[in-house]
């Protein structure tokens, strides 16, 4: 049967089926409220799909800072020298000529170098987690938006704990993009400056360190897919636990009503049991890597 409503009257009426071709017409208007946005069609951005450049858009945004904390690293890499080049002359010349002078006067200096670093790193540091708690807290808000944004269905085929179990995971994501990768980015050009003066002393030593650096390398990229895999399996089993979490104490007066304790009990052991091997053997293979 059918229910529909004629104009004019509040009131719904029903009919069979069967009865539909004699009464109705067979064709069917859809009404609804057409988007103010552009079409792709139309010449509008295609929206990017999310992945690294999601978050890179928004740090961009504070270039100026990141102007500074590129200077700040210079200088820290720049310093950084000065101990094993210290070293070497306390090695060469002091140790050699006994001069205990020379060797108060170059810890001196490297006292010195080690206090102007380490408030050189503190500055950096301030900068970058000052700035990554703004993005951080941009990049919150607009997942928050995006996720209430969604259609109901994508909410009805998927338990709440797997959802709250996915923006913990892009939590993690914009800690370490706003913290860790930028702190690596702004370290690796200055790589080259330490090359450049290891050259300078033996290209052949050089040649070895940058060998072992490769090797190293080539490991990390074979294991990543491994790793990938064993990680994914690991979170899919941690967002079941929690979804299988949350429902239940969400239902917890249908659980005692229905005295289904020791049941569930028995079914969330196994689902920990899981769990913790897919860590363990998650954690063994970064382990031997």
């Amino acid at each position: 049967r059918v229910l529909y409503f004629v104009a004019g009257d509040p009131s719904p009426q029903t009919v069979p089926v069967a009865s539909l071709a004699h009464q109705f017409d067979s064709r069917v208007i859809i009404a609804r409220q057409e988007s103010a946005d552009l079409a792709p069609s139309d010449g509008a951005p295609v929206a990017s799909e999310f992945g690294f450049r999601w978050f890179w858009t928004e740090l961009l945004k504070h270039k100026t800072i990141w102007r500074d904390v590129l200077l700040a690293s210079l200088v820290i890499q720049l310093i950084g020298l000065a101990t094993p080049l210290g070293t070497q002359i306390v090695i060469d010349k002091v140790v050699v000529n006994q001069t205990e002078s020379t060797l108060v006067a170059i810890a001196a200096g490297l006292a010195m170098f080690m206090l102007f670093s380490a408030g050189m790193n503190w500055l950096r540091q301030y900068f970058v987690l000052h700035t990554g708690n703004r993005v951080d807290a941009v990049l919150g808000s607009q997942v928050f938006r995006h996720l209430f944004r969604l259609p109901l269905s994508y909410f009805e085929h998927r338990p709440t704990g797997t959802l709250v179990a996915r923006m913990h995971a892009v939590e993690t994501v914009r800690e370490f993009m706003a913290g860790a990768a930028v702190s690596v980015i702004l370290d690796i050009p200055f790589l080259f400056v330490f090359a450049a003066v290891m050259f300078a002393y033996s290209w052949q030593l050089t040649l070895i360190a940058l060998g072992i650096l490769l090797l190293v390398a080539g490991l990390s990229v074979a294991v990543t897919p491994l790793l990938r895999d064993r990680l994914n399996r690991q979170f899919l089993l941690g967002a079941r636990n929690q979804a299988f979490l949350t429902e239940h104490v969400a239902g917890i007066e249908t659980v005692k009503s229905l005295q289904m304790e020791p049941r569930l009990e028995r079914r969330y052991d196994d689902m920990l049991a899981s769990y913790v091997t897919a860590g363990f053997a998650t954690r063994q293979l970064s382990n031997s890597y």
